[in-house]
This record gives C-alpha cells, structure tokens and sequence, in this order.
C-alpha cells in the first residue's frame, strides 16, 4: 500500500471515529437539558430539511468525487468539471430552495417553528457551498479532517456554553447549522488557493 492511501486511510479513520465520538459527547446533555420535546422539535425540522438536501444534492456528490478524482492531474479538465458540476448543483439548489420556501409558507406545522425553518434554509444554501466531493475527489483527507473537528471542537464548546435550558433548542439548531455554515465558509475560502 503507498503511502498516500496509508496517509488518506488513516486521516479518514480519524473523521471517521470523530463523527462518532462527538456526538456522545453533546448528545447526552443536550437530551437532558432540552428534554424530549426540544429535541424533537428540532429533529421534526432537521428531518425536513434534510429531504430537501437530498433533492439540492441529486447525486452531485458521487459524481463529483469520482469526477475530480480522475480528473485531478489535468489542471483545465479539472476546472471545467468543477465549474459544470458546481453550476448543475447552483441549479438544484435554487429549486429546491424555492419548494423549500412555499412548503414553510404553506405547510402551518413549519409555520410554528418559523425561525427553525430559516435556520434550515441557511443549511441548505450552505451545504451547497460545502463542496465536500471536490476535496475528497482531491484526496485532501488531511485537510477535511482537521478542518472538520476544528470546527466540531467550537461546536462541541459552544453546545456546552450557550445551550442552558428547556427553551434554547433553537439555539441548538442554531449552533447544527452555523457548523455547516463556517465548513462551508473555510472551504470556500480554501478553494481560491
């Protein structure tokens, strides 16, 4: 086995056991202080959102990691399979974002955690500005894993800090999607580079 594959393996098995490991680490005091019913409120809007998300994505994700990947070594070919994936992936988005907007709108369950259902607006935009498939059709393993528990560490300090009773699942919810948004915000940047 090269190196590089020991290299991405062992950055991926880091993430890997990360996204497990934070979660039983917030988790059982976010239950505890939001109690069953902020939690489900705020798993009711994440569920729906995450419908959503889907559609945005339609399968961007393979296509691009496998994409960039064979790609990765042609600096022009390179480009213009990010900008075709990137401006097909800007279409689904909008689309989805509108049908997002009317359901809020329309659906009077969504209407009663309005500002939830920003917040998951904000998900969607920003989880499209993620660009997760590009980097990893790069094989930047080292780069996705430290960004990435920099960003669940803030996370994890700020869930500890700011989430203080029953009534602060929004900002909860707040603190799940403001994760996507600094990822996505970092990978933005990093991209230009």
């Amino acid at each position: 086995m090269s190196s590089g594959i020991k290299r991405n393996f062992f950055f991926s098995s880091i993430l890997t056991t990360a996204n497990y490991v934070f979660p039983l680490l917030t988790y059982p005091y976010v239950s505890r202080v939001l109690g069953a019913n902020g939690i489900g409120i705020c798993n009711f809007v994440d569920s729906i959102v995450t419908y959503f998300l889907m559609f945005s994505m339609m399968g961007i994700t393979i296509l691009g990691i496998r994409e960039t990947a064979i790609n990765k070594k042609q600096t022009e070919k390179l480009s213009e399979v990010f900008s075709n994936l990137f401006v097909l992936n800007t279409i689904f988005t909008i689309i989805v974002f509108i049908a997002y907007v009317l359901f809020c709108v329309f659906v009077s369950e969504m209407q009663e955690y309005k500002s939830l259902a920003i917040l998951g607006g904000f998900k969607i935009i920003f989880n499209y500005l993620l660009i997760e498939w590009f980097y990893k059709g790069l094989e930047e393993f080292r780069y996705i894993t430290l960004r990435t528990l920099c960003v669940k560490c803030l996370y994890v300090f700020s869930v500890f800090l700011f989430v203080r009773d029953k009534e602060d699942y929004g900002i909860y919810y707040a603190l799940s999607v403001f994760m996507i948004v600094f990822n996505a915000v970092i990978n933005v940047k990093h991209c230009g580079k």
